[in-house]
Protein backbone atom coordinates (compact mmCIF):
# COMPACT_ATOMS: atom_id res chain seq x y z
CA UNK A 1 0.00 0.00 0.00
CA UNK A 2 3.18 2.08 -0.19
CA UNK A 3 2.91 5.05 -2.64
CA UNK A 4 -1.02 5.58 -1.88
CA UNK A 5 -2.72 8.01 0.08
CA UNK A 6 -3.52 7.40 3.40
CA UNK A 7 -7.11 5.34 4.02
CA UNK A 8 -8.67 4.81 7.15
CA UNK A 9 -11.28 1.90 7.87
CA UNK A 10 -13.63 2.98 11.14
CA UNK A 11 -14.58 0.48 12.95
CA UNK A 12 -18.49 1.56 14.65
CA UNK A 13 -19.31 -1.90 16.11
CA UNK A 14 -19.49 -1.62 20.56
CA UNK A 15 -16.33 -1.63 22.11
CA UNK A 16 -14.47 -5.11 22.21
CA UNK A 17 -16.49 -6.54 19.31
CA UNK A 18 -13.29 -5.24 17.00
CA UNK A 19 -10.34 -7.29 18.22
CA UNK A 20 -9.86 -9.65 15.34
CA UNK A 21 -10.80 -7.74 12.67
CA UNK A 22 -8.79 -4.84 13.51
CA UNK A 23 -5.56 -7.22 14.36
CA UNK A 24 -6.45 -8.80 10.83
CA UNK A 25 -6.82 -4.76 8.71
CA UNK A 26 -3.44 -3.87 10.53
CA UNK A 27 -1.79 -6.86 9.43
CA UNK A 28 -2.76 -6.15 5.85
CA UNK A 29 -1.47 -2.50 6.62
CA UNK A 30 -4.71 -0.41 6.84
CA UNK A 31 -4.99 2.18 9.11
CA UNK A 32 -7.68 1.21 11.29
CA UNK A 33 -10.06 3.57 13.46
CA UNK A 34 -11.64 1.84 16.43
CA UNK A 35 -14.67 4.38 16.90
CA UNK A 36 -17.46 2.78 18.72
CA UNK A 37 -20.86 4.45 17.94
CA UNK A 38 -22.99 2.48 20.11
CA UNK A 39 -21.93 1.30 23.83
CA UNK A 40 -23.62 -2.22 25.12
CA UNK A 41 -24.58 -2.78 28.99
CA UNK A 42 -26.47 -5.48 30.78
CA UNK A 43 -30.28 -4.61 31.69
CA UNK A 44 -31.09 -5.42 35.41
CA UNK A 45 -33.17 -8.17 36.38
CA UNK A 46 -34.93 -9.88 39.20
CA UNK A 47 -34.77 -13.68 39.99
CA UNK A 48 -38.75 -14.00 39.71
CA UNK A 49 -38.70 -12.63 35.62
CA UNK A 50 -35.75 -14.95 34.66
CA UNK A 51 -36.32 -17.62 32.03
CA UNK A 52 -34.52 -20.59 32.61
CA UNK A 53 -33.54 -22.60 29.01
CA UNK A 54 -35.07 -26.45 30.36
CA UNK A 55 -38.84 -24.02 30.09
CA UNK A 56 -38.27 -24.32 26.53
CA UNK A 57 -38.16 -26.05 23.70
CA UNK A 58 -36.60 -23.37 21.71
CA UNK A 59 -34.82 -20.53 22.98
CA UNK A 60 -33.46 -17.81 19.99
CA UNK A 61 -30.74 -15.39 20.54
CA UNK A 62 -30.10 -12.57 17.80
CA UNK A 63 -27.14 -11.53 18.47
CA UNK A 64 -23.52 -12.17 20.56
CA UNK A 65 -24.72 -9.82 22.73
CA UNK A 66 -27.95 -11.45 23.97
CA UNK A 67 -25.39 -14.84 24.55
CA UNK A 68 -23.09 -13.18 26.36
CA UNK A 69 -25.34 -10.91 28.56
CA UNK A 70 -27.64 -14.56 29.03
CA UNK A 71 -24.81 -16.63 29.72
CA UNK A 72 -24.09 -14.05 32.64
CA UNK A 73 -27.47 -13.87 34.21
CA UNK A 74 -27.97 -17.98 34.01
CA UNK A 75 -24.68 -18.46 35.76
CA UNK A 76 -25.40 -16.15 38.49
CA UNK A 77 -28.71 -17.66 38.74
CA UNK A 78 -27.45 -21.01 39.22
CA UNK A 79 -24.58 -20.46 41.62
CA UNK A 80 -27.32 -18.58 43.88
CA UNK A 81 -29.70 -21.33 43.40
CA UNK A 82 -26.93 -24.13 43.38
CA UNK A 83 -29.39 -25.24 40.52
CA UNK A 84 -28.21 -27.28 36.81
CA UNK A 85 -29.95 -26.88 34.02
CA UNK A 86 -31.09 -29.63 31.62
CA UNK A 87 -30.15 -28.54 28.25
CA UNK A 88 -30.78 -31.92 26.30
CA UNK A 89 -34.23 -31.02 25.22
CA UNK A 90 -33.55 -27.29 24.77
CA UNK A 91 -32.87 -26.13 20.74
CA UNK A 92 -30.44 -22.79 20.56
CA UNK A 93 -31.30 -20.72 17.73
CA UNK A 94 -29.12 -18.07 16.00
CA UNK A 95 -29.85 -14.92 13.71
CA UNK A 96 -26.39 -15.43 12.42
CA UNK A 97 -23.09 -17.02 12.37
CA UNK A 98 -21.21 -15.51 15.09
CA UNK A 99 -24.07 -15.46 17.40
CA UNK A 100 -24.02 -19.73 16.14
CA UNK A 101 -20.16 -19.78 16.99
CA UNK A 102 -20.52 -18.09 20.59
CA UNK A 103 -23.88 -20.66 21.44
CA UNK A 104 -21.45 -23.52 20.39
CA UNK A 105 -18.21 -22.30 22.14
CA UNK A 106 -20.31 -22.09 25.03
CA UNK A 107 -19.46 -24.95 27.92
CA UNK A 108 -23.23 -24.55 29.30
CA UNK A 109 -24.84 -25.40 26.23
CA UNK A 110 -22.88 -28.09 25.33
CA UNK A 111 -25.72 -30.99 25.37
CA UNK A 112 -27.84 -28.62 23.49
CA UNK A 113 -27.92 -28.62 19.60
CA UNK A 114 -27.13 -25.09 17.72
CA UNK A 115 -29.42 -23.95 14.73
CA UNK A 116 -28.33 -21.25 12.25
CA UNK A 117 -29.20 -20.14 8.67
CA UNK A 118 -27.14 -22.38 6.42
CA UNK A 119 -26.00 -21.58 2.91
CA UNK A 120 -29.00 -20.39 0.69
CA UNK A 121 -30.54 -18.89 3.42
CA UNK A 122 -30.06 -15.02 4.64
CA UNK A 123 -28.62 -14.73 7.49
CA UNK A 124 -31.20 -12.52 9.90
CA UNK A 125 -34.77 -13.56 11.26
CA UNK A 126 -36.47 -14.79 7.92
CA UNK A 127 -33.64 -16.77 7.20
CA UNK A 128 -33.76 -18.65 10.74
CA UNK A 129 -37.70 -18.91 10.28
CA UNK A 130 -37.11 -20.93 7.03
CA UNK A 131 -34.39 -23.13 8.54
CA UNK A 132 -36.45 -24.07 11.58
CA UNK A 133 -39.71 -24.35 10.03
CA UNK A 134 -39.56 -28.50 9.82
CA UNK A 135 -38.88 -28.41 13.74
CA UNK A 136 -41.66 -25.72 14.42
CA UNK A 137 -44.60 -28.80 15.13
CA UNK A 138 -42.30 -29.71 18.14
CA UNK A 139 -42.58 -26.53 19.74
CA UNK A 140 -44.79 -25.11 22.06
CA UNK A 141 -42.92 -22.62 23.78
CA UNK A 142 -40.39 -20.15 22.66
CA UNK A 143 -38.44 -17.44 23.79
CA UNK A 144 -36.36 -15.09 21.90
CA UNK A 145 -33.48 -13.55 23.91
CA UNK A 146 -32.23 -9.77 22.98
CA UNK A 147 -32.31 -6.27 23.17
CA UNK A 148 -34.57 -3.63 25.05
CA UNK A 149 -35.84 -3.00 21.40
CA UNK A 150 -35.78 -4.36 18.18
CA UNK A 151 -37.49 -6.67 15.81
CA UNK A 152 -40.57 -8.07 16.62
CA UNK A 153 -41.30 -10.12 13.87
CA UNK A 154 -40.60 -13.82 14.45
CA UNK A 155 -41.91 -13.46 17.31
CA UNK A 156 -45.36 -12.82 15.32
CA UNK A 157 -44.45 -15.56 13.19
CA UNK A 158 -43.53 -17.93 15.50
CA UNK A 159 -47.00 -17.12 17.61
CA UNK A 160 -48.89 -17.27 14.42
CA UNK A 161 -47.76 -20.87 14.23
CA UNK A 162 -49.61 -21.43 17.56
CA UNK A 163 -46.45 -21.56 19.78
CA UNK A 164 -46.06 -19.49 22.74
CA UNK A 165 -43.50 -16.56 22.53
CA UNK A 166 -41.89 -15.04 25.44
CA UNK A 167 -39.39 -11.59 24.79
CA UNK A 168 -36.50 -11.41 27.30
CA UNK A 169 -34.47 -8.40 27.13
CA UNK A 170 -30.61 -8.67 28.41
CA UNK A 171 -29.21 -5.75 26.86
CA UNK A 172 -29.34 -2.42 26.00
CA UNK A 173 -27.56 -0.17 23.63
CA UNK A 174 -26.58 3.85 23.99
CA UNK A 175 -25.25 6.30 21.18
CA UNK A 176 -22.03 6.91 21.70
CA UNK A 177 -20.71 10.71 21.11
CA UNK A 178 -17.33 10.91 18.88
CA UNK A 179 -14.65 13.32 20.88
CA UNK A 180 -13.19 15.90 19.14
CA UNK A 181 -10.12 13.56 18.85
CA UNK A 182 -11.70 11.55 17.73
CA UNK A 183 -13.52 13.96 14.88
CA UNK A 184 -10.36 15.52 14.03
CA UNK A 185 -8.94 12.14 13.29
CA UNK A 186 -11.48 11.47 10.26
CA UNK A 187 -10.26 14.83 9.34
CA UNK A 188 -7.31 14.51 8.97
CA UNK A 189 -6.93 11.06 7.38
CA UNK A 190 -9.41 13.14 4.65
CA UNK A 191 -7.17 16.08 4.06
CA UNK A 192 -4.50 14.07 3.74
CA UNK A 193 -5.54 12.58 0.38
CA UNK A 194 -7.08 9.23 2.40
CA UNK A 195 -10.46 7.58 2.14
CA UNK A 196 -12.62 6.36 4.50
CA UNK A 197 -14.22 3.09 4.51
CA UNK A 198 -17.13 2.33 7.47
CA UNK A 199 -18.63 -0.77 8.98
CA UNK A 200 -21.88 -0.70 9.85
CA UNK A 201 -23.66 -3.33 11.45
CA UNK A 202 -27.39 -2.27 12.84
CA UNK A 203 -29.85 0.38 11.93
CA UNK A 204 -29.17 1.64 15.37
CA UNK A 205 -25.36 2.38 14.47
CA UNK A 206 -26.58 4.20 11.05
CA UNK A 207 -28.42 6.49 13.34
CA UNK A 208 -25.58 6.78 15.85
CA UNK A 209 -23.10 7.32 13.08
CA UNK A 210 -25.32 9.60 11.31
CA UNK A 211 -26.10 11.74 14.27
CA UNK A 212 -21.97 12.08 15.00
CA UNK A 213 -21.93 13.29 11.72
CA UNK A 214 -24.49 15.92 11.63
CA UNK A 215 -23.10 17.11 15.31
CA UNK A 216 -19.45 17.32 13.98
CA UNK A 217 -20.55 19.23 10.80
CA UNK A 218 -19.08 16.28 9.05
CA UNK A 219 -20.92 15.92 6.03
CA UNK A 220 -18.45 17.55 3.89
CA UNK A 221 -16.62 13.89 4.47
CA UNK A 222 -19.16 11.37 2.74
CA UNK A 223 -17.30 12.36 -1.00
CA UNK A 224 -14.18 10.51 0.80
CA UNK A 225 -16.93 7.52 2.41
CA UNK A 226 -17.67 4.30 1.66
CA UNK A 227 -19.56 2.07 3.38
CA UNK A 228 -20.00 -1.33 3.99
CA UNK A 229 -22.96 -3.23 5.67
CA UNK A 230 -24.39 -6.40 6.59
CA UNK A 231 -28.29 -6.59 5.68
CA UNK A 232 -29.85 -4.91 2.87
CA UNK A 233 -32.36 -3.48 5.96
CA UNK A 234 -29.23 -1.91 7.53
CA UNK A 235 -28.36 -0.38 3.62
CA UNK A 236 -31.72 1.47 3.58
CA UNK A 237 -31.27 3.01 6.36
CA UNK A 238 -27.97 4.47 5.42
CA UNK A 239 -29.24 5.65 2.81
CA UNK A 240 -32.56 7.37 4.21
CA UNK A 241 -30.47 8.75 7.03
CA UNK A 242 -27.40 10.10 4.47
CA UNK A 243 -30.31 12.05 2.66
CA UNK A 244 -31.50 14.21 6.05
CA UNK A 245 -28.29 15.13 6.15
CA UNK A 246 -27.87 18.84 5.19
CA UNK A 247 -25.42 19.74 3.01
CA UNK A 248 -24.64 16.21 1.89
CA UNK A 249 -23.98 16.94 -1.85
CA UNK A 250 -22.89 12.94 -2.24
CA UNK A 251 -24.37 9.51 -1.83
CA UNK A 252 -21.23 7.06 -0.63
CA UNK A 253 -20.80 3.80 -2.17
CA UNK A 254 -22.75 0.73 -0.05
CA UNK A 255 -21.31 -3.11 -0.05
CA UNK A 256 -23.28 -5.76 1.25
CA UNK A 257 -21.64 -8.57 2.98
CA UNK A 258 -22.63 -11.66 5.52
CA UNK A 259 -22.13 -11.15 9.57
CA UNK A 260 -19.25 -12.88 9.74
CA UNK A 261 -15.77 -11.39 10.58
CA UNK A 262 -14.15 -13.18 7.44
CA UNK A 263 -16.78 -11.89 5.15
CA UNK A 264 -16.32 -8.34 6.78
CA UNK A 265 -12.95 -8.39 6.54
CA UNK A 266 -13.18 -8.93 2.71
CA UNK A 267 -15.50 -6.60 1.87
CA UNK A 268 -14.21 -4.13 3.90
CA UNK A 269 -10.36 -4.80 1.74
CA UNK A 270 -11.96 -4.70 -1.18
CA UNK A 271 -13.93 -1.37 -0.99
CA UNK A 272 -10.58 0.20 0.38
CA UNK A 273 -8.57 -0.29 -2.33
CA UNK A 274 -11.13 0.11 -5.19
Amino acid sequence: MSGRPRSCIVLTRPAGRNQILSASLRGAGFNVLDMPVLAVSALPYDVESFVWPDDYQLMVFVSVNAVDFYVARLKAMMAGARAQVDLGSVMLAAVGPSTAARLRNEPLFRAASVVAPVEGYTFDSEGLLATLEPDLPLVSKAVIVRGQAGRNWLAEQLSSRGIRVDRYAVYQRHPVNWSDTGLQVLKNCVHEGGRLTVLLTSAEAVDAFCANLKAGDLAYLLGAMRFVVIHERVAARLQSQLRSIPDAQVMPGVKLCAPDDESMLRAIMLSATL
